[in-house]
């Protein structure tokens, strides 16, 4: 009886061992957690076991394309600080593998000031959490929480915000610093008489050196329709601006566009 029992355990071990070793290795994707910059690249590579698996074989996806962008070839650029998944599924759909991508700030120059637009007074208030410097009844000014930062303030009509500002210290370091604070958050739609624009769709942003404000970067709520929805985006951009704000025409505050893809 225990020959028979000795037996059974050594035929059950042996087909066990014999399963393990006739398994199929996984297909991995290499950097499961990755961290980069909005201008930065990465080239994914399959693995199964010792071999490369070709990335053609397999559909790229990323969970968000604002956060940055995979090609069929596994390439990922980065575009925007935030979080998103890669994932890769086999032709056959039968093998899925993933990677988490963090694309980390430069730059954390402030927090960015509250951009609910037609909010009231009270409402802006109980979200900004620097000290009060002054109010009335068109606007709120606070003070800037490091020395980069001169101020933060909103303008009001009729009790509904209009505008949001980040007021900067004039220093060359900050104006470079600013704008890469800016094109790490926000899409660059171009530049038009010393005015940098940019967006995310739900605000447009003028960074200037303005002639009361001085260096500053100025929210506006976007235009109703898009401002893709006609040639001269450029033109309606600059339209939401111009009638309240002057620009400073300083060529040492040429921003230097040494990102790729602009």
């Amino acid at each position: 009886m225990r020959k028979l029992s000795l037996f059974l355990f050594l035929a059950v071990l042996s087909v066990s061992c014999s399963k393990d070793k006739d398994a199929e290795p996984a297909t991995v994707l290499s950097d499961a957690d990755l961290k980069l910059h909005f201008d930065e690249t990465h080239q994914y590579t399959l693995t199964k076991g010792t071999e490369t698996v070709s990335a053609t074989n397999f559909k790229w996806t990323s969970s968000d394309t604002v956060v940055g962008k995979v090609d069929q070839s596994g390439k990922f650029t980065g575009r925007r600080i935030g979080q998103t998944t890669i994932k890769a599924v086999s032709t056959d759909g039968k093998v899925t593998t993933e990677s988490r991508v963090t694309i980390d700030p430069y730059s954390t120059l402030c927090t960015e000031p509250v951009v609910d637009f037609k909010a009231t007074q009270a409402a802006v208030k109980a979200k900004e959490k620097r000290a009060l410097q002054a109010e009335d009844t068109a606007s709120i000014a606070y003070k800037g929480e490091n020395a980069k930062l001169r101020g933060v303030a909103y303008a009001f009509s009729k009790n509904s915000l209009v505008n949001s500002f980040l007021v900067l210290t004039e220093t060359q370091e900050v104006f470079d610093e600013a704008a890469t604070f800016l094109f790490e958050r926000y899409e660059y739609l171009g530049e038009e008489d010393y005015i940098y624009f940019f967006t995310n769709n739900k605000v447009i942003v003028a960074y200037m050196e303005e002639q009361t404000l001085g260096l500053v970067a100025i929210y506006a709520p976007y235009p109703a329709g898009g401002l893709r929805t006609t040639a001269s985006f450029m033109e309606n951009a600059k339209a939401i601006f111009k009638k309240d704000f002057k620009q400073v025409r300083n060529e040492s505050r040429k921003i230097k566009l040494n990102y790729k893809g602009l």
